[in-house]
């Protein structure tokens, strides 16, 4: 912020930033917009970072229980929209599959829970459409499964 020269009030948690003279607005005005572009691209990127060590995380934990994957795979769904996700599981003898793409298939979801609480909504919503939530921070529950 200082190097915008962006001050900060701690009383209402503002940023503002102050000026001598109506001919310095423009200026002190975009030095506010770059400093609040340039924290939202830093919590983006830690954003992105998180995401992607989570992913990798998932990748290797599937790797060394044998559970075969495919990553980032996208579907067109009855909708026409396509959807993306991060990883699916194919068919196995042991279950799981694609329910869009085969309808007598079991569907999950696996769910980041280490650093925030799967919330109740998210997991009664899946729960309205038969899609069962996994727990990351159960995986050794319920990998057998897969």
């Amino acid at each position: 912020m200082k190097v915008f020269g962006i001050s900060f009030y701690t009383k209402s948690n503002e940023l503002f930033v102050t000026f001598d003279s109506l001919e310095e607005y423009s200026k002190r005005q975009n030095n506010l917009l770059q400093c609040i572009m340039r924290a939202s691209d830093i919590l983006l990127t830690a954003r992105n970072t998180v995401v992607s060590i989570f992913s990798e995380e998932f990748a290797d934990f599937f790797e060394s229980t044998n559970v075969f994957y495919t990553p980032n795979p996208g579907f067109i769904g009855r909708s026409g929209n396509q959807q993306n996700f991060d990883f699916i599981l194919p068919h196995t003898k042991k279950k799981i599959d694609f329910r869009e793409a085969r309808p007598s298939s079991e569907f999950f979801v696996l769910a980041n829970d280490v650093y925030v609480p799967i919330a109740d909504k998210f997991g009664s919503s899946l729960k309205n459409y038969d899609v069962e939530v996994l727990a990351w921070s159960e995986r050794s529950s319920w990998v057998d499964s897969l």
